[in-house]
């Protein structure tokens, strides 16, 4: 996975670039096929951040639609050989300085279920300038990742570290979540557990 994830990891992450450079306000919506949810969230002096782990190889589409449409995400805590998983950032409410403009960090971590850290991204400016958007709107972060799992990966429970700066409100939110590699193929049939609707900030 190694090699091949790093290069997965610049071509998603130039690709949320493209989306966010316009500041794409979103609400969203989570289907949950997942043993949790698939989606973790925190809050810090206002500043709110996401981490999520979608199956859907259509996110890009999914997200990149008009204001009033809210696209629902499939998320996943499992990972099959030859499945691809998507680690997505995303934040709410970032502050503006006096001009006007955001400055928010981020950067990433893959660790294996022995403890190797496979992707080490430091943070780097993600979400900086004007803002054309609310600053109550989701916004998607352009540190990310697409996971492929093969048979020469570990097995077993796989780590995402998500970090999340906000320079302007000197406030840093960790996001952590996890999925489990299975050195087996994905079942024909696999019944979703359960369902969960969220929805962001009113645009």
């Amino acid at each position: 996975m190694t090699g091949s994830y790093i290069r997965n990891l610049v071509r998603v992450s130039l690709t949320i670039c493209a989306v966010v450079s316009v500041f794409m306000p979103a609400a969203y919506a989570v289907n949950s096929a997942a043993k949790n949810t698939g989606v973790v969230t925190r809050e810090a002096n206002g500043l709110h951040g996401m981490l999520m782990l979608t199956s859907d190889k259509d996110w890009q589409q999914k997200w990149d639609t008009p204001e009033k449409t809210i696209p629902t995400f499939n998320t996943s805590s499992e990972l099959f050989i030859g499945e691809t998983l998507s680690v997505l950032g995303f934040v709410s409410n970032p502050k503006l300085d006096d001009k006007g403009e955001v400055n928010v960090h981020c950067g990433l971590q893959l660790v294996t279920p022995t403890g190797k850290v496979v992707v080490s991204q430091a943070e780097i400016p993600c979400m900086t300038g004007k803002m054309t958007g609310k600053a109550a709107n989701v916004y998607m972060l352009p540190a990310g990742a697409a996971v492929m799992a093969e048979l020469t990966d570990e097995e077993g429970n796989w780590t995402v570290h998500y970090r999340i700066t906000d320079k302007n409100r000197q406030t840093t939110i960790e996001l952590k979540s996890s999925f489990e590699l299975i050195h087996a193929e994905k079942p024909k049939l696999q019944e979703s557990n359960n369902k969960v609707m969220q929805q962001g900030a009113a645009h």
